[in-house]
């Protein structure tokens, strides 16, 4: 049983570790390829907003899944813990729920159309938040990029693809 752990450890690890080396390459991409900055620009322009975003999506989230461990934790499993709730919540932001059971697990209609409440919420209200901050930091940055290429600061957007571009068609 050791040997099984110490396998599953470092299967973990070596996961995690060729994850985050793969993520390095969108790195080093964009410094070659400028044209390819564009989403880690936005998203670290707007890291702030996100954050701000990400706490209130959470809480959002937490405070529907005490709505419904209340309502339905000693009749649904999924709903038996606030952490179980708010798990099941947010797997139902993808499209993992049973409202049928939601609506054989309560006496009347209110859970259901609480639970639609919340997907509205979720889904419509946040989510075109979260579309807005991202089109607004981009925007900026659009405009910044803009800027730059007026001012004549800018660099070749293709970065060594021109480059490689230029020398193929000159040497064929």
């Amino acid at each position: 049983w050791s040997v099984m752990k110490a396998t599953k450890q470092c299967k973990l690890y070596l996961s995690v570790a060729s994850t985050l080396q793969m993520l390095k390459v969108i790195k080093f991409v964009n410094v070659f390829v400028p044209k390819m900055a564009l989403a880690t620009s936005v998203l670290s322009h707007g890291l702030g907003d996100l954050a701000f975003f990400t706490v209130f999506f959470f809480f959002t989230i937490f405070a529907f899944g005490q709505l419904f461990f209340i309502q339905l934790g000693p009749i649904d499993e999924s709903y038996l813990a606030q952490f179980d709730a708010s798990f099941s919540l947010f797997r139902a932001l993808f499209g993992d729920f049973d409202i049928q059971l939601i609506m054989d697990s309560s006496p009347s209609y209110i859970n259901g159309m609480l639970f639609v409440a919340y997907l509205f919420s979720a889904i419509f209200i946040l989510l075109s938040i979260f579309l807005t901050i991202l089109g607004e930091h981009q925007a900026f940055v659009r405009d910044e990029q803009d800027e730059a290429k007026a001012a004549g600061r800018g660099v070749d957007e293709y970065g060594v693809l021109s480059v490689g571009i230029k020398w193929v068609k000159k040497n064929i």
